[in-house]
């Protein structure tokens, strides 16, 4: 079994982040051991992030794998899922910008030494327009049911 990093191919390139935000990754993001490489790193990482929080929340990981493997599109899925990729690219830009602005939250605990408080990160992870995409993509969907991965939604019914 061969080890993959990153689950799917990376949907935006360095030159398409540059045309949306106007920002050049390759001097944005600070140096490192392996700096031909940071760029699509990051990229790569942001958007493994994205994926990871809709597969392991809330999202279907086989669905997922159908809309990121365009050569298996039902004909009549064409539209609809080059709309879905569309809006998770959108994601990944936008939560590649907060990141730059913001860091990493996802993988800091939000503990702060210096002053000895505890920060609450999860209402902060995604960035606002990123949600907005993803939930647009409808990756963010709830989905209902009683089966050992999923999120029961009660009917209304049942609230009564």
């Amino acid at each position: 079994m061969e080890f993959k990093l990153y689950d799917y191919d990376l949907l935006v390139t360095k030159e398409q982040f540059l045309e949306a935000t106007g920002l050049n990754l390759s001097y944005e993001l600070k140096k490192d051991d392996d700096a031909e490489n940071k760029v699509k790193r990051f990229l790569n990482r942001t958007q493994q992030f994205l994926i990871d929080y809709t597969k392991n929340i809330k999202f279907e990981e086989s669905d997922l794998d159908y809309i990121f493997d365009e050569d298996n599109w039902a004909d009549e899925d064409i539209k609809m899922n080059t709309e879905k990729l569309n809006n998770f690219a959108r994601a990944v830009l936008h939560q590649a910008e907060y990141i730059l602005k913001n860091g990493e939250r996802h993988i800091f605990n939000g503990f702060i030494g210096s002053s000895n408080l505890m920060v609450d990160f999860k209402s902060v992870l995604l960035a606002p327009l990123a949600e907005q995409n993803l939930r647009e993509g409808c990756f963010l969907n709830i989905r209902t049911g009683k089966g050992d991965n999923e999120r029961y939604v009660p009917e209304l019914e049942e609230i009564n």
